[in-house]
Parts: structure tokens; C-alpha cells; sequence
């Protein structure tokens, strides 16, 4: 599903999708608010503070017909987390995912939700060293597969957050 509206993403597939735990809905959920900042061109800590105050009092269904109440089943710090952490990070985040990127493509020339997803899932791999990076990467393919029903974009995504796994990847190109 593209999405070109300023409104975050809705996360909506077909496919039955795993159960939400409080850090995979943090993480979808950050993956919506920057979608949301980017869309807007305003500040993470605005989309956080709006993100806080109307969209966690909101409710997700899990695929399997059960309602799940954002507010109590989010992890909020890790939301915070990675959100803070992008805001600090920005710069480098993007020069990390540009330099994994084909010549001619440039960070804005990519879909916004999946720069939304590699925005997050590279400050995840860059920062949060208690992690595997592996289990990072699945993470963010599962958030993926909620927006994304192509393969195409799907690969994309997998591709770029693969790039960063390697263990030399801790210095790209003077970034990190």
C-alpha cells in the first residue's frame, strides 16, 4: 500500500499477521510516526506528543478477530526510544541508508513508508547493540508485510536492512 497522504500509514494486509508484542507494536508504531513527520515536514516530538495523546487511546485487530487497546499493550519507552533516537540521529541514519542504496536512487526518491521502515530499523541496528541484528531485520520485514503486499518492496526493505548486518557495517563510508 503506498501511501500519499500527511495521515500515518494504516497497518492493513490480508495475510494473517504474528501476534503484537509491545516493542513490535512501539516499532510499528514509530514506523508510522515518522511516515507521519515526513509526510507533514514537522518534528518527531510534535507527531510523538500527537502520537501519545489520540493514537494509542486507539485499538488494532491481531488478524485472528482479537482487539488489542494500544495504550496498554505499547511498549512506550521503546516507542520513545526509537523515535528520540532518529530525532538525535537523523543525518547519519540517512547518509548509512544512502550508501546502501543503487547508484542514481537517493533516500527522498523511496517510497515513504519504506523510508519510514529503514529510518527505524537502522537506528535499531545502529544503537541498540543488546539486539541481534537478525532479529531486528525480521522485525521490520513482519511490520513490512502490514503495508506492503508486493514482494518487490518487501525485498527492498530486506535487502537495504541486510546490508547492515554484517559486522563491518559499524563504519560505512564514514558514517558511524
Amino acid at each position: 500500500m503506498k501511501a500519499s497522504s500527511s495521515q500515518a500509514p494504516q497497518a492493513v494486509s490480508n495475510k494473517k499477521q504474528p501476534p503484537f508484542y509491545p516493542r513490535r507494536l512501539a516499532r510499528l508504531l514509530a514506523v508510522q510516526a515518522l511516515y507521519q513527520a515526513d509526510q507533514r515536514k514537522c518534528d518527531l516530538e510534535s507527531v510523538k506528543k500527537e502520537f501519545c495523546l489520540h493514537r494509542l487511546t486507539s485499538f488494532l485487530e491481531d488478524g485472528a478477530g482479537q482487539t488489542i487497546h494500544l495504550e496498554n499493550s505499547v511498549d512506550l519507552s521503546y516507542f520513545s526510544l526509537i523515535l528520540d533516537g532518529i530525532a538525535q540521529d537523523q543525518q547519519a541514519i540517512d547518509l548509512l541508508i544512502a550508501s546502501m542504496l543503487t547508484t542514481g536512487w537517493s533516500l527522498q526518491r523511496i517510497d515513504p513508508v519504506s523510508r519510514s521502515l529503514l529510518r527505524s530499523g537502522a537506528y535499531e541496528i545502529k544503537h541498540c547493540r543488546d539486539l541481534s541484528r537478525a532479529v531486528i531485520v525480521s522485525e521490520y520485514i513482519n511490520i513490512a508485510h502490514a503495508f506492503f503486499s508486493s514482494e518487490k518492496e518487501l525485498a527492498f526493505v530486506h535487502g537495504v536492512l541486510h546490508g547492515l548486518q554484517p559486522q563491518d557495517c559499524l563504519y560505512v563510508k564514514g558514517v558511524w
